[in-house]
């Protein structure tokens, strides 16, 4: 759980550093955390799980909360930026 932590919140603050869409980042930061929580799994097994692909998608939606949550702050301070700059 420490690992999908880690990764969701590394994801989700690059990705919506890097990317304006809330949505896209959001949901490209859930994909690559599934990833990478799914890729250090099979190095710590040394094989890839049996249930990795229920892994894959329970790991995404737990990123995409996070990822969404994290995204909030990045859209607000965009919104205010924008707003700044149209005034």
């Amino acid at each position: 759980m420490l690992v999908l932590g880690i990764a969701s919140i590394g994801t989700a603050l690059l990705f919506h550093s890097l990317v304006r869409s809330y949505a896209k980042a959001s949901g490209l930061a859930a994909v690559v955390a599934a990833i990478v929580f799914e890729i250090a799994a099979s190095i710590h097994l040394g094989h890839v799980d049996p249930f990795a692909l229920v892994g894959l998608v329970t790991g995404g939606a737990v990123a995409l909360v996070v990822a969404l949550l994290i995204g909030i702050p990045f859209r607000v301070a965009r919104a205010k930026a924008g707003a700044s700059d149209e005034g």
